[in-house]
């Protein structure tokens, strides 16, 4: 039996994407409460193999909690004799899950009737306000002003008004979720896809757990499309040096590494969690603001990493490899 963590509650797009890499019934689910939990759990409890976290969206961008998580987890195993770290979780595959948003009620409404119950919120998860923002300023001009409530997830902001309307039928909130999250919990669809943009589509990945005592169950190559695989890495280059970033990145250049794309997330060098970051560079140290970059290469041939990692690992102050996986056929979808 296969265990597998992912931000829930059951319904939520994290779930979707989880059953769409692992079908079999011989799968089992756990839902976490936020992402920060898919990673710890993977991290320490023995029994559950992989995690299913968003990574990115085609409308909104990144998914910050989980390239933070990624970041803090690079920082916090920076060893002062190398720039290499190490982790015990890595990237072994991705999913893409099309993103249908939905407005949904905890009951049958007339949004424009004049005995509706009053509205005044509605709830989804952050990303899904930059989603559907046009949607919702028209909305407004209709119904009036509603606050936006952030919640850890699509589900669990419909879970939310479903609680709150049988606690209080006088008032109704609504959320806006997928409509898996209404089946699971009951609610009703008022209007869909309310997306402001066709073909949104979130990007996850799939972690698992190094582990010395087994072997991993690595996710196959697509039956279809084209073979390629992609590395995802992550560095610190030097603050103060003119083109140190350049200098990593003519390595992929002189390889013939194909970088499919860069990211970049702000890090404090000397805090984190109450310790000193040690480096390879002093100077380093001086700098209360940095960034860390994330760069992914395509390719479809096997690449020799560890020799590449080298040349990395001599023009950075903080380099990991965080896993090689096949590109999923949603990709091209």
């Amino acid at each position: 039996m296969v265990r597998v963590a992912f931000l829930g509650p059951f319904g939520t797009y994290s779930h979707q994407a989880a059953l769409q890499q692992f079908p079999s019934e011989n799968t089992t689910f756990i839902p976490q409460n936020t992402i920060s939990d898919c990673f710890a759990q993977l991290s320490s409890d023995d029994s559950i193999e992989y995690a299913v976290v968003p990574l990115e969206n085609s409308t909104n961008g990144q998914v910050v909690f989980t390239y933070d998580l990624l970041r803090d987890a690079l920082v916090e195993s920076q060893d002062s004799e190398t720039s290499l770290t190490t982790s015990n979780i890595e990237i072994v595959a991705e999913q893409y899950v099309s993103i249908d948003l939905c407005l949904i009620a905890p009951a049958e409404i007339d949004l424009f009737s004049s005995d509706r119950p009053k509205i005044g919120r509605v709830y989804s998860h952050p990303q899904v306000w930059g989603q559907a923002a046009q949607y919702l300023k028209k909305l407004e001009e209709k119904v009036g002003p509603l606050d936006k409530v952030d919640a850890s997830s699509t589900s669990g902001a419909l879970k939310l008004c479903c609680d709150s309307y049988r606690n209080n039928t006088e008032f109704m909130d609504l959320a806006i979720a997928g409509r898996a999250a209404a089946a699971a919990h009951g609610g009703i669809i008022i209007d869909a896809p309310i997306n402001d943009k066709k073909g949104n589509t979130t990007r996850f990945l799939v972690l698992a757990r190094k582990s010395l005592n087994r072997v991993l169950l690595q996710p196959l190559p697509p039956v279809d499309g084209e073979q390629q695989k992609i590395t995802l890495i992550a560095f610190t280059a030097e603050p103060d040096k003119p083109g140190s970033l350049v200098d990593v990145l003519t390595v992929f250049k002189e390889h013939g590494l194909n970088m499919c794309s860069i990211a970049s997330r702000p890090f404090h060098p000397q805090v984190n969690n109450g310790k000193t970051t040690p480096t390879n560079s002093q100077q380093e140290l001086q700098h209360k603001w940095q960034y860390i970059f994330f760069v992914e290469i395509c390719d479809r041939e096997e690449n020799d990493w560890n020799s590449i990692s080298r040349y990395i690992a001599e023009l950075t102050c903080s380099y990991r490899i965080w896993g090689t996986f096949y590109r999923s056929g949603g990709y091209y979808k």
